[in-house]
């Protein structure tokens, strides 16, 4: 069978019940009194007063939490991220597998923090390791560490790129970011770098948003509220046509326990695609996972999600094309401010990411 397949990218929230609670009205009715035998009439007793009706108890305003990313000028942040990627073509009894495996660090610095929150940081690879196999021929692996006779054909484009300086990027409380040059002026904007403040949406930067942040919500939001934010990916329409798809990506906040919220998300496509052969080149960009977020240190403890997906025809007529696979990443190191106590270690210790490891 002829190796049609596409190439693949790896990339890259109960309410609580108010209740009012109304005692019942007593009231006292006085026995009837018996007749005097005497002409006289007796003296009929006053009526016992009737109590007053108790107020109705309410119960408090279910608790928000605002989530925004927080930086410190000198603040270092390792990374560990680990993706795999299964690809599947059938066509008849003809098959091809595809495997691959990308497993990074990255240490982000932030260099400087505005007024407004917004940082300036690089980001650096310190260590890539990338392996790749085709049904049960050998692995072909690519290590950072590697000399450059070792390295593998398909990997020294790679392995040049990640010899270049740190990237630079500015980034907002809310994870909005773009990347920085020479040429271009820090964006302008609100402090959390959207728009406008809007409905419980993820703030849009006038740039590009960094990708290795996951959106937080431009407002508070309570236990169950969502969120959502749009992604462009591209896709090759023909040999010399591209096409920008939207995929529309929905958070919520699905509990917060020792300060550590822990959001769901899933995604979807939002632009029309009807071609197989399109369809197939987003196959991993539709994923749904689980975040864990420490809101009193405002980092990202742990990014998890999965997809899974297969198109029919992609390749031609009576075709399958299948692609799965993970992503992880978990924050390794960090530093804290100065003359913080242990309040934050001790919460994130607790944490149902902790205790996963």
């Amino acid at each position: 069978m002829k190796s049609l397949s596409p190439r693949f990218l790896i990339t890259l929230t109960c309410l609580m019940i108010c209740s009012a609670r109304v005692s019942g009205q007593a009231s006292a009715t006085p026995p009837t009194p018996e007749a005097s035998p005497t002409p006289e009439a007796a003296p009929t007793p006053e009526a016992a007063p009737t109590p007053e009706a108790s107020a109705p108890e309410t119960s408090p305003a279910p608790e928000t939490w605002r989530l925004r990313y927080q930086f410190r000028a000198g603040q270092e942040l390792r990374l560990q991220t680990l993706q795999t990627a299964t690809l599947e073509a059938m066509a008849g009894e003809n098959r091809k597998t595809d495997k691959s495996e990308v497993e990074h660090r990255q240490l982000m610095k932030v260099h400087s923090v505005d007024d407004d929150g917004r940082a300036h940081v690089t980001l650096q690879f310190e260590h890539v390791r990338m392996l790749s196999q085709t049904d049960d021929l050998p692995p072909s692996v690519f290590e950072s560490s590697m000399k450059p006779e070792e390295i593998p054909t398909r990997y020294r484009e790679t392995a040049e790129r990640l010899k270049g300086p740190a990237v630079r990027f500015t980034l907002y409380p809310t994870g909005n970011g773009r990347q920085e040059t020479s040429e271009t002026p820090p964006t302008s904007g609100t402090s959390d770098g959207s728009r406008s403040a809007g409905s419980r949406t993820a703030g849009n930067s006038e740039k590009a948003q960094a990708g290795f942040l996951m959106p937080l919500p431009a407002e508070e939001v309570r236990i169950g509220d969502t969120w959502k934010d749009t992604q462009s990916v591209k896709v090759r329409v023909t040999r010399d046509i591209n096409r920008s798809i939207e995929i529309l990506r929905s958070f919520r906040l699905v509990s917060v326990e020792n300060g550590i919220a822990q959001i769901s998300f899933n995604s979807s496509i939002t632009s029309p695609v009807t071609h197989p052969g399109v369809r197939a080149q987003l196959m991993q960009s539709t994923p749904r996972g689980t975040l864990y977020f420490d809101i009193s240190r405002g980092v990202m403890l742990r990014k998890v999600w999965k997809f899974d997906q297969s198109v029919i025809n992609a390749m031609g007529e009576n075709t399958v094309v299948t692609s799965w696979g993970e992503f992880s990443e978990e924050l390794i190191e960090s530093e804290n401010p100065p003359g913080a106590d242990a309040q934050a270690n001790a919460a994130a210790a607790a944490s149902p990411v902790a205790a996963a490891r």
